[in-house]
This record gives structure tokens, sequence and C-alpha cells, in this order.
């Protein structure tokens, strides 16, 4: 049985060109890639990642100046890269479902242009253009054969996309095609490169379009051949890289040049070589990202820089970005997100998420699975600690006061069980101690920013002695306790969250020491309001509160009961609680982060019994995000 590469390491997958081409683009019966739904309005999903693939396929578009990556094993997304930033685009109509897959970008018509790849045995003969925000399909009844693995590259000579090469899984290609955006036209030279599939191919600085390397049905593959327009010709130099399959090759940060890199006969391979135009250099000196095939590449012109992301390692799939400014290799940003864990603290302000802290239950290098790690969202999550930050914990809180432009956190409980009181703030680059002291050490309590009067509130949390009904407020400099009557009774794990259609703090649940609550409290400042209403959702503690989509509801979701983890969601228009018409719920869980940010509601983490979650997901009136 044929494994997909996500399954495997590349050391591991079946001898030979062939079979390597096929288990790396899960070419075969059980290959990966799901689809997912499109987002409708009201419509969970699961948030987009920049994720580990192979057989990905990417080029530069210099009309929006970002470079794009589509699909991959085991992905079907698109991504774009602007200034070493990385956001995912989310077209109304996509390619399928693909890999070893080609992409050019066509700067006559200024659009990308995407043919062919393979699905789980299905391969694709298809014509896709990207426009810069939208994929549209060119359907033309004149096409190359279905294929993968082949290769597409802008002919600037000819002003056309040029196709070579190519397999299905019982024999290579070796023909010439070219797309005017209108239509295929098969060319018919009198000598062209051996059949072939998995090398790279590229144009040098308006001049000729080189092909290097592939794997044809029995051994990967060292010749370097140039196309002029009208013919193949071989290029014979010495030194030369060796024979290989699935590397990249691209333009180069200096003018007239190629940058290959990567690839794999027996083995990944991690060298870096120049192409002249004449002759090939190797670069030994260079601290080279691990090696690696089936990546994706090319130049960004505007930052001079070759960009390499993903393909296959020794460790398996690769979510990691390079890039080579013509000296060195320098590793970018690493996509990843933070580990599964529950009790965490997380807030939204500054148009990012910072999440801090939680309970790992051991995923985290924090000891006692307790974690002191800073993470950020901004359309994707990426770790930001700073040399000064709080003490691991979990079950603190964490809020933004918006007026002073401060992550506000406080109290929870360390590794060792102990209680904490301390109040750190982050001004969107590092933490700071601000106090020791206020409320007493507490833990399991709700923090949430009053806009109106523009303090950070706290409300009940566990103490040592017991569950609490005290009521305290953060000006910035101090805590300042708020005595008032009639107030809440004393409750730990409730939420707490600002409704702005109505200018109150909304407080709901929670656990005492009777069981769990099904309360609704507000606090307008002066005074404690218990709302009495005909329909609410059941009693509950762990669950999360936030500002709705349009600041118009409240949004609960999840939490426990003390028989089950739940996995409701309904919504509070500050005169009743209705079911959320939400389609498409991420899952019951508990003692996660929810936050309005950018328009749209995002959700981490959380438990599920014994189990901890590590999805991030989102839910917005509208598909873009």
């Amino acid at each position: 049985m044929c494994h997909a590469m996500r399954q495997t390491s590349p050391h591991n997958v079946p001898a030979g060109p062939v079979l390597t081409l096929l288990a790396l683009l899960g070419a075969c019966d059980g290959g990966s890639g799901r689809q997912a739904p499109p987002l409708t309005p009201r419509f969970w999903r699961e948030a987009d990642v920049l994720g580990a693939r192979s057989g990905h396929a990417a080029c530069f578009d210099t009309r929006t100046e970002t470079l794009v990556v589509f699909g991959g094993q085991p992905a079907s997304d698109t991504w774009l890269r602007r200034n070493v930033a990385w956001f995912p685009a989310r077209p109304a109509t996509s390619p399928p479902a693909r890999a070893g897959h080609a992409l050019a970008f066509d700067p006559v018509r200024g659009v990308a242009v995407l043919f062919g790849g393979i699905h789980e045995s299905r391969m694709h003969d298809d014509t896709w253009e990207w426009n810069g925000s939208q994929w549209i399909e060119r359907a033309v009844s004149h096409r190359p054969p279905a294929r993968f693995a082949h290769q597409l590259a802008f002919d600037p000579v000819r002003r056309t996309v040029l196709l070579f090469g190519g397999r299905t899984p019982s024999e290579p290609y070796a023909d010439t095609w070219e797309w005017d955006g209108t239509e295929w036209r098969q060319l018919h030279p009198a000598t062209s490169p051996p059949a072939r599939a998995g090398h790279a191919m590229c144009a040098v600085d308006g001049g000729p379009v080189v092909l290097f390397g592939g794997a044809d049905n029995g051994s990967y593959l060292a010749d370097t051949w140039q196309w002029n327009g009208l013919e193949w010709s071989q290029i014979v130099t010495s030194p030369q890289p060796g024979a290989r399959a699935l590397h990249t090759l691209t333009p180069g940060p200096a003018s007239g040049q190629l940058v290959l890199f990567g690839g794999v006969d027996s083995v990944p391979s991690d060298e870096t070589w120049i192409f002249s135009g004449t002759q090939w250099q190797r670069r030994d000196e260079l601290a080279a990202p691990p090696a690696r095939f089936g990546h994706a590449g090319a130049l960004d012109p505007l930052r001079r820089e070759v960009v390499i992301f993903g393909g296959a390692t020794a460790e398996g799939l690769s979510s990691e970005a390079w890039h080579f400014d013509g000296v060195l290799w320098h590793r970018e940003l690493q996509q990843t997100h933070p580990s599964a864990r529950s009790a965490l603290g997380m807030a939204a302000g500054q148009g990012v998420v910072l999440l801090f802290g939680g309970d790992t239950q051991g995923a985290s290098p924090s000891p006692g699975g307790v974690s002191d790690h800073t993470w950020v969202w901004a359309n994707g999550w990426h770790e930001a600690n700073s040399p000064t930050r709080p003490p691991a914990r979990r079950a603190h809180a964490l809020a933004y006061d918006e007026v002073r432009s401060r992550f506000v956190l406080f109290g929870g409980v360390d590794a060792s069980g102990v209680r904490l009181a301390d109040t750190w703030e982050h001004d969107g680059r590092e933490w700071s101690l601000v106090a020791n002291g206020g409320p007493t050490p507490r833990m399991d309590h709700a923090l949430a920013y009053d806009a109106q009067r523009q303090r950070v509130v706290l409300f009940g949390g566990l103490t040592e002695d017991g569950p609490d009904d005290e009521l305290w407020e953060w000006d910035g400099r101090v805590w300042v306790q708020r005595d008032v009557p009639d107030r809440p009774p004393a409750r730990y794990r409730h939420a707490l969250a600002w409704h702005s259609a109505r200018n109150t703090l909304v407080l709901f649940g929670g656990l005492a020491a009777t069981g769990d609550l099904g309360d609704t409290w507000l606090w307008d400042g002066t005074r404690w309001q218990k709302r009495h209403v005909s329909a609410a959702p059941p009693p509950r503690s762990r669950h999360a509160l936030a500002s709705g989509i349009q600041r118009r509801d409240v949004l609960l979701l999840g939490g426990e009961d003390g028989y089950a983890t739940l996995g409701d969601a309904w919504e509070w228009n500050g005169d009743e609680w209705r079911r959320a018409a939400i389609q498409g719920a991420p899952g019951p869980r508990a003692g996660h982060g929810l936050v309005r940010t950018g328009g749209y509601v995002l959700c981490f983490g959380g438990a599920f019994g014994p189990s901890l979650r590590q999805d991030t997901w989102v839910v917005s009136e509208s598909v873009a995000l």
C-alpha cells in the first residue's frame, strides 16, 4: 500500500523516483487532502494556519506584489506573502485539492497560471488563473493531457507560459506546450529533453528558460537544458549539481542568476547552487535550511530575496519559510500555533489577539505542565516571548485596556499550586510587572474592560477561603475595591464580557459551593442587576463570553456542567438569551479562550474531558474575515 508523505519520513518512502513522487504527492488511494467547506454567513470554521505541506506550488505576482502559494499535500488553500507577512486568501471559488501541480506568473496578462496536479489517484488537466483576488477556471477544449510533477515558466521570448514534462502514475512526458491566455498549443521542437517529472524550470532575466534535473522511470537526472523560444538545447557544464528531483529553481537576488535549492535522489539535499547562465557554482559556506524536497519557491523582486516554503524533511513535512539574500539563508518566523491547553488568558487589542499561559499538562517545556509563553494572533499565530514575563500560570485572567493600549493580566495559580496576586501589563512588545497587591491571591476569576468608565473590572474567583464575591477595578495605577450591595453570589470559573450596545458588563454562570450556576447579572458601573429571563443557557462553569461579531450581542460558548463538556452557543441581546444561529460549532470544550477581533470572533483551545484542544476557530458575518 502507498502511504501519503505526511505519514512517513523521506527516508522511509518507497524506493525509486516514481514511487517517491507518488508517495510525496499522496497520489494513491488513501491519500489525504480534504477541502474545507466554504464559509457561509454565521458559520464557524477552523481558522487558516499556514500548515506544513509538500507538493505545493508558488510564484510571485508582480501586479499585486505578493508571493502566491497554492495547495500541496495535505492542503488545498491559497496563501499570500507580502513583506515577510503571510496571510490566507479566501476566494469565492478555488481549484479542487491537489498536489504536484505547477504555477507561473504571466506578467503580460497580470495573472498566475495553474495547471494539472493529482489528488487521491485523480489527475487534473484543468487550467486556472489567479487575478490577485480570485481563482477563475479557463474552459478550453484543447489542452495538455492530465499530469502531475510537471513545470510551468513564463517564456519572455514568446510572451507565453511554457509547460514541459510531468507524468502519470505509469509514465513520464517529454512534451512542450504553451498557454497564451486563450488556448493551449503543443510545440514540436526538433530536440527535447528526455521525458521526466519533478524537474525545475524558470527563465533568466528575459532570456532563455532553463530546466534542470528531475526523474524518469528508472533514475534521477542531472542535466541542464535551455529553451530559446524555438528549440531546446542541452548545456554541458562542470561542476554541476548532482542528480535530483523535486528541487526549486528560481531567479536569484543578483541579476542574471538562478538559485537551485534542495531536492532528493536517495536522500534529501540541502545544497544551494547558483547558475550564471553558462556555469553552475555550489555555495558551500551557507547556513542552509534543513535538507528537503517537494518545497516551493520564488523570487521576491521587491525585497531581492529567494523565498522557499514547506517541503518534506527527515522529520516529516515542514511549515518553515526561509529566504536567501544572495549571501545567506535566513529563517523566517516559523508558522506554528500554541500547544494544546486550557485555563489560559486571552484578550484582543491593537488589532491582534494576545494569549498567555494556561494548563498544558506537560505539552509545554514550562515546568509542571503550566505555560509562561506569550502568543499573538494576527491572521496566524506566532510566539512573542520577551525576556521579562509573568511566571508560568493557569486559571488567570487577561483583559485589554483600550484607552491605555495595555493588556492587563491578574492572578492565577502556578505550577506548585500557589495562588497569585500579581498584576502585569503588556504594551504590544513586552511585559512589565506593575503591581503586587490589591485583590487577594486567587484563581478562576473573571476580568473584563468597562469601556464606558475606562476601568478593568475583576469579579470573584477562588481564594484560600473559597469562592469569592469581591468586585475590583484597575485604573492603570491601583486596584480599588467596590463594595456594593446586592451583588452576585460568590463564585469562580464564571465569565464576564462587555456589551457595548447597553454599556454594561454581562456576567453568567460559574461554580459556587452549591454547584454550577445559571444566573445572569449586569454591572453598569454603579450597581449589579440580576436579570430574570424565561430562557437561558443551562447552568455551567468554565465557559467563555465575548463581545458579539457586530458588538450588538454577547456570545457564550461551551463550558461544563459537572456531567459533560458542553459545545452549545448562546447570544445575549441585552434583554434575553437565545440559541446562537451559527452553523458548524467548533465542538465541546471548557476553559478555552474567546474574543472578538477585527470583525470576527476567535476561539482557541480548551479541554474536552481529559483531553486538551489545540484548534483555532473563527466566526464572522461574512466570508471575508
